[in-house]
């Protein structure tokens, strides 16, 4: 029982010990003692080495002071208790307002309702251009494999996903166009934070989930891209993507993407990537031009 009691007893000196040896006494030639006090005594410094557990003395004069009272500052904060502040009703209403209606260039909010809208310019000055969905219709091509169906059981076939038209109706005039998307969200969620706490959820890979298209004019369409199914029943999806900057803006509500280059005037269309090949049909069109006409203002 005395052994147990006279390890515990040993222990605990170990523990305020260990507590204690953060205080340091700094001297000018750059060293410091690892104390457990000290106390000035004339033009001497009598201080507890916590290594040596007893008292020692050095010159006043040796004593970088400056940087002893830096550390037991720095020591003292550290210490100080955090204090997680829990924001107001108030405060998390204006947060999701900001986060929903953020600033994209100088008074130019993107709305609260969501949506997808490009950044563009018209005499010098940043407009909103909302681009719209528009689905593309799959062409099966199947004239050109009806003798192979008797031939063979299973036969090769394309099919190519398409747009009416040989051009968008929204048309840009920055041939790098900056487009926000935000799709997913509810703005009608009146609860501050509710919607604080559902926002906040978004997956990182959001920042990749869509991709600028280029998309081919022929016969007064516009093809989105291909799908090819193999005799294996395999699968291929092609479609022009271009390279794409995205990030998830602050709030976890918009998603911001570009370009990585300039684009030179053609058709082009914002789409969703389903998987790392497959692209959902369901895009955002646009053309880029040298002389649209105008857009109507957001």
């Amino acid at each position: 029982m005395l052994r147990r009691i006279f390890t515990v007893a040993i222990f605990l000196v170990v523990i305020f010990a260990l507590a204690d040896a953060r205080k340091r006494l700094f001297l000018k030639d750059g060293t410091y003692q690892v104390i457990q006090k000290y106390e000035v005594k004339g033009d001497r410094v009598r201080y507890l080495s916590a290594e040596r557990r007893a008292w020692e003395e050095v010159p006043a004069d040796l004593v970088d002071w400056d940087a002893t009272h830096k550390y037991e500052a720095a020591q003292a904060k550290a210490d100080e208790p955090v204090v997680e502040k829990i924001p107001t009703k108030e405060e998390l209403a204006k947060e999701m307002e900001d986060a929903m209606t953020p600033e994209v260039a100088p008074n130019l909010r993107l709305p609260k309702s969501g949506g997808v809208f490009a950044v563009d310019t018209e005499n010098n000055q940043p407009r909103l251009v909302e681009l719209t969905q528009n689905s593309g219709q799959v062409n099966q091509h199947v004239g050109k494999n009806l003798l192979l169906k008797k031939v063979i059981k299973v036969a090769p076939t394309t099919e190519t996903i398409e747009l009416p038209g040989s051009h968008s109706k929204i048309q840009l005039n920055n041939p790098r166009p900056t487009i926000y998307l935000n799709v997913d969200t509810n703005p009608d969620e009146q609860d501050a934070s509710v919607a604080r706490k559902k926002y906040r959820t978004r997956p990182s890979s959001d920042a990749y989930r869509y991709k600028f298209v280029k998309l081919d004019s022929k016969n007064n369409t516009r093809i989105i891209g291909s799908i090819q199914t193999l005799a294996t029943e395999d699968t291929i999806y092609n479609q022009t993507e271009l390279s794409t900057y995205g990030r998830i803006m602050d709030g976890d509500v918009w998603i911001k993407i570009e370009p990585n280059q300039s684009l030179p005037p053609g058709e082009y269309a914002i789409a969703e990537m389903l998987t790392n090949e497959q692209i959902n049909r369901v895009v955002w069109d646009f053309s880029v031009a040298g002389t649209p006409p105008k857009n109507k203002k957001k």
